[in-house]
């Protein structure tokens, strides 16, 4: 029996089937009877899809809308070493190819999962696109030479070509999106993960009709990002074990530990962990790299304003934050890795321990050894650094055939550093000229990539992590030769000379006031902080990231584990000015820096935004969430997918979906570390007008204020800002002459703490408590401005005494989810769930700028169903304590059932009972057993907790004073 079809016609279900000639002619009763059976079971399976037919996604009206088409163009990135057929989107999208590219006759797909994809015509010989022609193309262009599950030199010209022209197989000049979605699905599976990875956020982030978000990286290809893979694939099986899919689990990561740290505590170099081996500092050098690529039809002026300029801005601002923590870890500045330093060994190696000879491996680099290729490279290296400091004296570089390009500044406009990045940077629409100055940044980021291997292993494509935008940050040499390279752009500026006060001043404005009001609490408390002012600080703390779907060895698992590794934190924080503008209405850009008395190494930018001054006297205040240097959030694959998913659906627009997510500063190495002492540095506040027909007065600042603009401009628009990047400190001179005397500008002395963990008073400094808490040494030094109100906690309220709940056979806890379209705020949202006896938490996720998206979490529950398992809860009883007193929400969380620990081989569900029963965070337990002959079962324990979800405001939790 098979059903042909099924629709839905007026609330009716309709079942049409094909009886095969075997139920016709069968002369067997007990064959016909079967088949009776079947037709039945058959139409039992149809009626009950047919009532779940309108919670399915439907890829027609996902390709109908702008988040719909993100939505599917994202989840060809999840599991990118699994199959395209593979289930994705927790098994609600498996890609069924056409026939004619690839695609089975008969679908392999659940009656409730999408996607057909469509075929795509072949307009040459009037017929459609095959498998075939698609693999011919690859071949002839040289792709398929980079195996699937290795390595790539992201660096190497021919790879950078590659990227580019893959991207221009699946999209052309943005082909209709049914042939692109068709043909990237078909070459997914033919051509090397990373190529394609890279491909497609380009194609992403340039096609006009689908948005920008872009999740962590460290989702799409987790190999490159976690070291030890024998421990994860360890902790891995350990989740493996716990029975469910259906519950959020986490493996903890601590880059300082043995089992992760890559030097050893008595190198000097290992106390900057937090920032070299940080998932986002890596993912977002990789994810800038991808935007600004070399490909045909996107590297246009257009779209990448001021690229080279943007090269030389967002690497000097990555070496000045790396100098900045060396000085508050007590660490002298970095030192460049320039000609001087070429004609000796490398005398710090490195080991990322990423990767190993099953996948994509990044060999360690010994200590003391050359780049490759000395000293035949190091002879051309030294002759184009020569040609670069020959064409800043002249004042100009030499195109190809002796024509000038003139390096220089004018009407508040620097014209010579933009060819000149272009040609460090070695972008091929914008080099000046090969052949005078070569590729020196590319070409060093090769040598030393191959520091110290043997020609073989060259030959084979193996690289260390100095080969991969997305590995290599975690090398110190990285910062080195960044340091020599932005030395190149510093004797540069220097031959400008010094800015003349014209350029400085800003006539009628005057800066009276500026402070930092920073709080000790969480960052992601709403309300009822304790502030500080001209104080930062600083913690350790868990970023929370999903690993969904990722594949170590072959070992799968599920869509729900979070990564949580340990990273530098900040506290939240708040500008605020008073200006006086003694002349008519002005328009301004406000730009923000913080600066180390030594100056020019040291100057980063915090923020940089516009505003218009009335006549008069003006206070204004800017939140640190606001920065224009780092990502308004950073969401994940899943929260991307869910996001799109609900609105493509119902044709909303959520604005999350329109913001670059992933290019920027990581969000929480905002500010630099500092120390427990305290750190003494500068906030150096600019007030500038607007030049004459300047960018800014003509960009849509509310579109590009959710852009993390300072690092990665406004792709396809004007860079916002026609001043040099880093104005006006970019000149390398230094801060403290720039400053003086300039009403527009002031500095500002602030201090910068590092709470340090702790677990009572011993681990503190000396006189300094513990906050048992937060487990975080107080600081003393920083004396409250405020009254301190209620903050949010969530805390599990357990009973004083264990209630004697029933246990039931065939059961599992399970977290009901009830989710209610077009709630325009929280307090409605959370309103709702008040109403309803069972709903124990609230959820209001921002889908657009009237609307939102209310989520209702009912009580643990014990579904049935589950067969060889018996269950129970540690409170029976229906409660709602948190709404019983002064609850509190907190923001960018979600509610979860998450699990907690196993107890393998019990030989009862009592036993299992009394383990949750003396764990405290266990909420609930299922006792499983493997087959229903075995005595024994494995017991888990799950609780409700929070995990990170962008743009979530999540209650009700506790509130404390």
């Amino acid at each position: 029996i098979r059903g042909q079809s099924v629709v839905v016609k007026r609330g009716t279900c309709y079942l049409y089937i094909e009886s095969q000639k075997t139920l016709k002619h069968s002369s067997r009763k007990a064959n016909q009877e079967e088949m009776r059976r079947t037709i039945l079971l058959s139409l039992l399976v149809a009626f009950c899809s047919c009532l779940q037919e309108n919670e399915k996604l439907r890829y027609n009206k996902l390709r109908s809308n702008n988040d719909g088409r993100h939505f599917l163009m994202t989840t060809l990135l999840e599991r990118l070493h699994d199959p395209i057929d593979a289930p994705r989107f927790r098994g609600k999208v498996v890609f069924d190819l056409p026939v004619s590219l690839g695609g089975n006759l008969i679908s392999t797909r659940s009656s409730g999962a999408c996607c057909q994809l469509k075929e795509v015509p072949f307009k040459h010989k009037k017929g459609y696109y095959t498998k075939e022609i698609l693999r011919k193309v690859l071949e002839r262009e040289g792709i398929l030479k980079y195996k699937r599950g290795g390595p790539v030199d992201d660096f190497e010209p021919s790879v950078k070509k590659h990227i580019s022209r893959v991207a221009d197989i699946i999209n052309g000049d943005q082909r209709p999106f049914d042939h692109m979605m068709s043909i990237a699905a078909t070459v997914k599976d033919m051509i090397n993960e990373n190529i394609f990875a890279k491909a497609m956020v380009t194609i992403t982030v340039r096609r006009t009709d689908v948005g920008f978000a872009v999740p962590n990286v460290m989702e799409i290809m987790g190999p490159s990002f976690f070291p030890n893979k024998n421990k994860l694939e360890r902790q891995i099986r350990e989740l493996g074990g716990s029975g469910r899919n259906d519950v959020d689990s986490e493996i903890f990561v601590d880059w300082n530990s043995p089992d992760y740290r890559t030097y050893p505590p008595s190198e000097i170099e290992s106390k900057l962990w937090y920032l070299r081996e940080d998932p986002e500092v890596n993912s977002h050098h990789w994810y800038w790299h991808v935007l600004f690529g070399d490909m045909e039809n996107y590297n246009k002026d257009e779209l990448q304003d001021r690229r080279g300029e943007l090269f030389y801005y967002l690497h000097n601002q990555v070496c000045n934050r790396y100098n900045f923590e060396r000085l508050s870890n007590g660490m002298d500045l970095v030192e460049g890795y320039g000609p001087a330093a070429w004609n000796k060994p490398i005398a710090l190696g490195y080991d990322p321990k990423l990767g190993d000879l099953s996948t994509d491996y990044y060999p360690p680099r010994r200590d003391g050894v050359y780049w490759y290729g000395h000293p035949k490279e190091t002879r051309e290296k030294e002759r184009l650094a020569r040609a670069f400091s020959d064409a800043i004296k002249q004042g100009y570089m030499e195109g190809p055939n002796g024509q000038r390009v003139p390096l220089g500044y004018k009407d508040g406009r620097d014209f010579g550093v933009i060819p000149l990045g272009a040609t460090i940077e070695t972008d091929p629409l914008r080099t000046v000229n090969n052949e005078t100055y070569g590729d020196i940044h590319n070409g060093g980021h090769y040598l030393m990539a191959r520091a110290g291997l043997h020609k073989q292993l060259v030959d084979a494509g193996i690289r260390n992590a100095l080969g991969n935008t997305a590995t290599e940050c975690r090398d110190p040499l990285l910062y080195r030769w960044h340091g020599y390279i932005d030395g190149i752009f510093g004797e540069y500026k220097l031959s400008l000379g010094p800015y003349k006060d014209e350029d400085l001043v800003f006539p009628g404005i005057e800066l009276q006031e500026a402070a930092i009001y920073s709080s000790t609490e969480d960052e992601n408390e709403i309300f009822g902080k304790t502030f500080n002012k001209d104080k930062l600080f600083t913690h350790m703390d868990f970023g929370d990231v999903g690993f969904y779907g990722a594949d170590i060895n072959n070992v799968t698992i599920s869509d729900r584990v979070r990564i949580k590794y340990k990273r530098l934190n900040h506290s939240p924080f708040t500008y605020r000015f008073k200006v006086k503008n003694s002349g008519p209405p002005a328009k301004a850009l406000v730009r923000i820096f913080l600066a180390d008395e030594k100056g020019t190494p040291t100057q980063i930018e915090m923020d940089k935004f516009f505003w218009q001054f009335k006549s008069g006297t003006t206070e204004f205040e800017r939140s640190s969430d606001e920065s224009s240097s780092v990502p308004r959030k950073a969401s994940s694959l899943y929260e991307i997918q869910e996001e799109s998913a609900y609105s493509g659906s119902n044709n909303l627009e959520n604005t999350g979906i329109r913001e670059y997510t992933g290019c920027g500063w990581a969000k929480h190495l905002l500010v630099p570390r500092g120390n427990p002492e305290g750190f003494q540095t500068n906030l150096l506040v600019v007030i500038s007008p607007l030049l004459k027909d300047d960018a800014a007065g003509e960009t849509d600042w509310k579109t590009v204020s959710s852009l993390t603009h300072s690092l990665c401009g406004a792709p396809g628009a004007k860079f916002p800002d026609s001043r040099p990047m880093g104005y006006p400190f970019d000149r390398y001179r230094g801060w403290k002459d720039i400053i003086a005397g300039k009403s527009n500008m002031k500095k500002v002395d602030i201090t910068i703490y590092h709470q340090q963990e702790c677990k009572s008073n011993r681990d503190c400094p000396r006189g300094r408590t513990c906050n048992g808490e937060t487990e975080r040494c107080n600081i003393d030094e920083a004396t409250e401005t405020s009254q301190r109100p209620r903050v949010p906690r969530f805390k599990n309220k357990l009973p004083t005494q264990i209630e004697d709940c029933p246990m039931q056979d065939d059961t599992a806890p399970k977290l009901n989810v009830k989710t209610f379209n077009r709630v325009r705020s929280s307090q409605v949202c959370e309103t709702n769930c008040r109403k309803k006896s069972d709903c124990a938490f609230f959820e209001w996720n921002r889908v657009d700028g009237r609307n939102g998206r209310c989520t209702i979490y009912e009580h643990i529950t014990l579904e049935p169903g589950h067969t060889n398992s018996v269950s129970g809860l540690k409170r029976c009883s229906k409660f709602q304590e948190l709404f019983n007193g002064d609850s509190c929400t907190i923001r960018d969380k979600k509610p979860v059932l998450k699990y907690v620990t196993s107890w393998r081989k019990l030989s009862s569900a009592q036993e299992c009972k009394q383990r949750c029963d003396g764990e405290t965070k266990c909420q609930s337990w299922e006792w499983q057993k493997f087959r229903s002959t075995s005595r024994t079962g494995d017991c888990h324990a799950y609780t409700m907790d929070f995990r990170t979800n962008a743009d979530s405001i999540s209650g009700p939790v506790e509130c404390r004073v």
